[in-house]
């Protein structure tokens, strides 16, 4: 009596394994040749990316650097809207460690033409910090873009962490 109305108790459940493949596909952008040594230089690269969408909505994107900071590749985290977008620290590090990163730089656009960086930048850049210790990635720069100009954590001095920020859990 109870199998016709619920089938699904007597059902046995079948489990699956999912395979993880990482994959790269090459793009047209050119790679600098040499290694990204400066903020500008990345920078550069960046505005590439970006195709002139600077100025539209901000997105964030992640530069994948091999140990003698090569770029690997670059991944779009997110698209968000005109005042923000958001990251996700689970896919960043997916990203990361799927491509055996070594180090890396982050990067967002303000489409409104400002470089000064927010609180919720502040608070994104030593949060990604102190994961990155954790994970042995060496977190290199944030950098803030607009059109005209950019804005560099590292050259600012603003990409040291604390130690009471490692210690907390």
């Amino acid at each position: 009596m109870y199998a016709f109305f619920y089938p699904f108790l007597f059902q046995t459940m079948t489990s699956y394994l999912n395979e993880i493949q990482v994959s790269y596909t090459r793009t047209t952008i050119p790679v600098p040749a040499q290694p990204i040594t400066s903020s500008s230089v990345c920078y550069t690269l960046l505005k590439t990316v970006w195709k002139g969408s600077l100025d539209y909505v901000e997105s964030l994107y992640v530069v994948i650097l091999s140990w003698a900071n090569q770029v690997i590749s670059y991944y779009q985290l997110s698209v968000g809207g005109r005042a923000g977008t958001v990251c996700d620290m689970v896919v960043l590090f997916q990203v990361l460690l799927k491509t055996n990163a070594h180090g890396f730089i982050l990067a967002h656009n303000h489409p409104g033409g400002s470089l000064r960086p927010s609180q919720k930048d502040y608070a994104l850049t030593a949060k990604v910090k102190k994961l990155s210790h954790l994970f042995e990635i060496c977190f290199l720069d944030h950098l803030i873009l607009t059109q005209k100009n950019y804005y560099s954590f590292a050259d600012n001095g603003e990409m040291s962490v604390s130690e009471e920020l490692l210690d907390q859990d």
